[in-house]
């Protein structure tokens, strides 16, 4: 099992998208990947999950304790 870690210190974007899609060509069905973003961005992740489920991905959301980050998990979905 291998975990991708991908952090987005700044507002989500187009260049976020292409992250995520050249990061989840390299991921096996044991492999983890965590998104990071700040909570306030946490609205906008929607096309971040929106890509994730459209390649195979099921996604469990989480936010931190101080409430001030917000995490993708993803893992690929057995058969796909």
């Amino acid at each position: 099992m291998v975990d991708y870690f991908i952090n987005f210190d700044r507002e989500l974007g187009l260049n976020s998208i292409t992250k995520i899609l050249n990061t989840i060509e390299k991921i096996n069905e044991n492999d983890e990947l965590v998104i990071t973003m700040d909570s306030n961005d946490a609205a906008q992740s929607g096309f971040i999950r929106e890509a994730l489920e459209n390649n195979g991905f099921e996604i469990l959301p989480k936010g931190d304790h101080m409430g001030k980050k917000y995490k993708l998990i993803a893992h690929k979905k057995k058969g796909d």
